[in-house]
């Protein structure tokens, strides 16, 4: 995946200090892995980003989650 095609689609994920190319790549890689192209078809490329942004804002929410001693699973009130 085109790390700065993706950060140009997804504007929030610009900071390469805060979400550095690797990360984009550990998780475009994995979705790269996951997504089946054939099925996928002329959507591939949105659904590889949508998974990458997916997985990346919830890593972030729960770093933030733990640096703040919050609950993890970003869960609140009876379950």
């Amino acid at each position: 995946m085109n790390v700065a095609a993706f950060r140009t689609s997804f504007p929030e994920f610009a900071d390469s200090s805060a979400f550095p190319d690797s990360l984009i790549s550990f998780w475009s890689g994995l979705g790269e892995k996951l997504i089946d192209e054939t099925r996928a078809s002329t959507i591939y490329t949105e659904c590889l980003y949508l998974f990458t942004a997916h997985n990346i804002a919830i890593e972030n929410r729960q770093i933030k989650a733990a640096a703040s001693g919050g609950n993890l699973a970003g869960e609140s009130g009876a379950v």
